[in-house]
């Protein structure tokens, strides 16, 4: 479940809803499912998600600040140039949030 919780966040963040409602609204649904986790893995899989979401999401602000003053699209930043950077990342994240899991 440590691991969905950010994929779900950067799905639903690349279909166009920002990063951070997404977050609120995967919180809120996570919270009143009572699934067996500590709020604390929770929240940090929120986080993981928020970052990926933010960095691979066409639709933040970041994203479309520095496409406009680099003259190219904010999908060429997000998903072309974010998403090596971004797997990475990710990977390393779930892995950390994964033990922290089994310790918790």
């Amino acid at each position: 479940m440590v691991v969905l919780i950010p994929i779900i966040v950067v799905l639903v963040s690349l279909i166009g809803i920002h990063p951070l409602a997404s977050v609120a609204l995967i919180g809120k649904i996570i919270m009143t499912m009572h699934i067996a986790l500590s709020p604390l893995l929770i929240a940090l899989s929120l986080n993981i998600g928020s970052v990926v979401a933010y960095m691979l999401s066409p639709f933040a602000g970041i994203v479309m600040i520095v496409a406009t003053l680099l003259h190219v699209s904010s999908a060429t930043v997000s998903v072309r140039w974010n998403w090596q950077f971004c797997l990475i990342f990710l990977v390393l994240s779930l892995g950390v949030a994964t033990l922290l899991s089994l310790i918790f």
